[in-house]
């Protein structure tokens, strides 16, 4: 140990508090970075079970929660090690911030019950009320509640689980499973996404599955932060507590590095599989389900793992399914880079971090004696530097970027296998450059769906002996529809090459010319700050912003609206995008709510502006409808808004329900008599439509009448033709000489200029 190494721990000594509540003593840790020498010393450093470890930044250099005890192990084995915070509970709580109201932005078991109750007080019809699937050690309940268009009906639908808290200091998974659980109810019947969720599944959500040792965190750190892992069964012999992702069937104690014998350690399993009343609770639910995906939700890691946990299990350590899990992780990871960028690693718990044995995924995949096969997945949420508790500003970016994981698990569950069913595959290209699409894959009148990979990959299992029509279709394409016998255990293969459809602009504005025709406003007694300005832009030199026209923050009290003018009779399957950045006041009580924020509303025909909401859904709600406390200020409480994306980000709006119209765009900007921020900027906005496929020319002929030359097709159903020269017959004919929209043209003069060679092509009537 260094002479720095050793003031540390002397100093880290000095600053630890210890806790008594009734039951066990509570310490705080050291965050510690061991550094390995060798590999073998790394793998030896996992059979060191009373250690706490944890993923570093590496996977060379792990953490360990350390107390001095640990240190001396570590000294004494010959690790290297680094101390990187002395009290890792004060630095956590530190970072959260020192509000007692509640965990410093999470919530906290009393009010996940309550969060339950309001959901289903306002959404009746959609969801149950809570019902507990067993009691914890200490008689707390396992709260669940089921989502689907007919909740008290066992409807034959995929059913999924999604859950968090299995370890106590792991409350983002908790936080997930709430946005999601909200956005369903929120957004049913307005959003597609929700609304085809809703009524294609049967969805259950359990917020939190280790209630005590949560609320022993709350104990010990009321402003988050604790370190309590496993649940508070009384050992017996001084310790405390069970890893419940330790305490499933199936690889219960397999060997004594995936999981420990020792009631001490981190990785206790108990006495024996569902020994605790949380996990034979978690059993007793599946077996009377029938559950084909389950996401449990951990920290950290920003890593998404499949069965099996052990490296030697099975064989290889992979199941029969392994092709089908590696599709689902890599298709989770794909929606989740979709919404931050951010790429989580893929594979199991031995490929990713170390053997596990007992866990709960092995448990729901392996074991089908009494239920069916279930789809088990486990998601680390957040990096190296988000740690157990992320800070407040990094729970709304976390929990969005794992609920697009989640929505793609709803359109993908319907597809995965029984004993009974075929499977169908294939990959969808571009007819035209022959690149891999991510289309939408369906079945014609049933609630089977997948989308494809990145890839343009598909698969979907289907039950066997059965005719399908599968739909294959993506925005700006042309779809098609292919019937397929589908056989029992057996594969049937279909490839589909869709045609492109022609995007044309119907509208655009990028503010670079003072925004003709826009204006902006706000009613008696509100402010409106919506002005050009430079400070902020996506493209070019000027966006329009609400808020401060220096660097100050927005005013308080705006109901500002800033309105485009009129756009006349809109197409058909019509889509707006534009850009935005936004930072408003969030509320830090209720993560899922802000005080101030946009909103985007459209008028139809010259009538009221409606809010209309972005593919995917908002993602708060102004602070009123739930959660108690007193309302916002604000002009448009309880509405759904944008709040705070602090880099630029395109929102997309589907208009299709406009066609024909003639509609005006407004966004709107609230604030509350409060704190205020630097507000919204909008930039680059455009409506695009889809014009007619062009259609490839047939019976070209061409004729020499004098000096010109006559040239004729066939009719088709083109909007026009364009007409292309080249000197050379295996040119690009990239030289346009004219186009028309009838099925002839004359080149003046072509037959007595120097030999040329002729292209006709469809045009669809767009410019360029």
């Amino acid at each position: 140990m260094t002479m720095i190494q050793r003031f540390f721990l002397l100093l880290a000594v000095g600053c630890f508090v210890t806790i008594a509540f009734g039951q066990g003593e509570y310490r705080n840790h050291m965050l510690v970075k061991v550094m390995p020498e060798t590999e073998a010393q790394l793998k030896a450093l996992f059979g060191f079970h009373q250690l706490d470890i944890a993923a570093g930044e590496t996977r060379e250099e792990p953490y360990v929660f350390a107390y001095p005890e640990d240190l001396e192990l570590l000294q004494v084995e010959g690790y290297r090690y680094e101390i990187i915070y002395g009290n890792f509970e004060k630095f956590q709580a530190d970072r959260l911030g020192s509000r007692l109201d509640s965990m410093s932005g999470y919530h906290t078991y009393d009010e996940i019950v309550t969060e339950l109750d309001a959901i289903h007080t306002q959404h009746p019809t959609i969801t149950t009320a809570k019902f507990s699937i067993g009691q914890s050690i200490q008689g707390r309940n396992l709260w669940c509640i089921k989502v689907s268009d007919n909740p008290e009906v066992d409807e034959n639908e995929p059913e999924i689980l999604f859950n968090g808290l299995t370890h106590a200091r792991e409350p983002m998974g908790m936080e997930t499973v709430l946005y999601t659980l909200n956005f369903l109810t929120d957004y049913y019947g307005d959003s597609a996404n929700a609304t085809t969720a809703v009524n294609g599944c049967e969805l259950f959500f359990i917020p939190c599955m280790n209630p005590d040792g949560y609320v022993y965190n709350q104990q010990t750190n009321p402003n988050g932060g604790g370190m309590w892992r496993k649940n508070r069964r009384n050992n017996g012999d001084g310790t405390y507590g069970v890893d419940l992702n330790r305490n499933y069937g199936l690889t219960w104690g397999l060997d004594n590095e995936g999981s420990s014998p020792y009631t001490s350690d981190q990785t206790y399993r108990g006495t024996a599989a569902f020994s605790e009343p949380e996990t034979d609770g978690v059993r007793q639910f599946f077996n009377s389900h029938h559950i084909i995906i389950s996401v449990d939700y951990h920290t950290w890691q920003n890593i998404i793992i499949k069965p099996w946990g052990t490296d030697y299990y099975d064989g290889d350590g992979l199941t029969a399914h392994d092709a089908i899990f590696t599709m689902l992780l890599d298709s989770m990871a794909y929606w989740i880079h979709s919404v931050n960028g951010v790429w989580y690693g893929t594979g199991t718990a031995w490929q990713q971090l170390y053997n596990v044995n007992g866990g709960s995924c092995d448990w729901e995949y392996g074991d089908t004696l009494q239920k069916g096969r279930v789809f088990a997945v486990s998601t680390e949420i957040g990096n190296s530097s988000d740690y157990f508790w992320a800070p407040p500003s990094r729970i709304d970016p976390l929990r969005r970027e794992n609920h697009a994981a989640n929505m793609f698990l709803t359109r993908i569950a319907g597809s995965l296998p029984s004993e009974e069913s075929g499977r169908v595959m294939g990959t969808v290209r571009d007819a035209t450059t022959e690149d891999p699409i991510q289309a939408l894959v369906q079945v014609v009148g049933g609630t089977q769906s997948t989308t494809c990979s990145p890839s343009g990959q598909y698969s979907l299992y289907l039950p066997g002996d059965s005719t399908y029509t599968l739909r294959y279709s993506l925005y700006a394409y042309v779809p098609q529809e292919h019937t397929l016998y589908v056989a029992t255990n057996e594969t049937t293969y279909q490839d589909v090459d869709l045609v492109p459809r022609p995007v044309v602009t119907v509208f655009s504005e990028d503010f670079e010319s003072g925004a003709p025709g826009w204006t902006h406003s706000s009613p008696p007694s509100w402010g409106d700050q919506w002005h050009l300005s430079t400070e902020q832009v996506h493209g070019g030199s000027y966006s329009y912003k609400c808020g401060d026209t220096g660097t100050g923050t927005y005013a308080n009290l705006l109901d500002a609206r800033l309105v485009s003018p009129t756009i006349s009779s809109l197409p058909s399957e019509a889509r707006l995008y534009f850009w935005m950045q936004i930072q408003g006041e969030l509320s830090g009580a209720y993560p899922d709510s802000a005080y101030d924020g946009g909103i985007f509303e459209v008028s139809a025909n010259g009538g009221e502006f409606t809010e209309v909401a972005p593919v995917g859904g908002y993602p708060k709600t102004f602070r009123w409808m739930r959660g108690g406390g007193n309302p916002a200020t604000g002009p448009m409480r309880g509405m759904p808004c944008w709040a705070q994306d602090l880099t630029w980000v395109q929102e997309t709006v589907e208009l299709a329900s406009f066609a024909g119209q003639s509609i005006q765009l407004r966004y709107r900007f609230g604030s509350d008599a409060g704190t205020g921020y630097e507000g919204w900027y909008v930039d680059d906005v455009q409506i695009v439509a889809l014009g007619e496929p062009v259609v490839d020319v047939t019976g070209l002929v061409i004729a020499v009448e004098g000096n010109d030359l006559h040239l004729y097709w066939d009719v088709d159903d083109n909007y026009g033709y364009r007409i292309y020269d080249d000197d050379d017959p295996m040119g690009s004919f990239t030289n346009q000489v004219g186009e028309t929209t009838a099925n002839d043209y004359v080149v003046v003069g072509g037959a007595s200029a120097e030999k040329k060679f002729y292209v006709v092509r469809g045009w669809d009537g767009s410019s360029y």
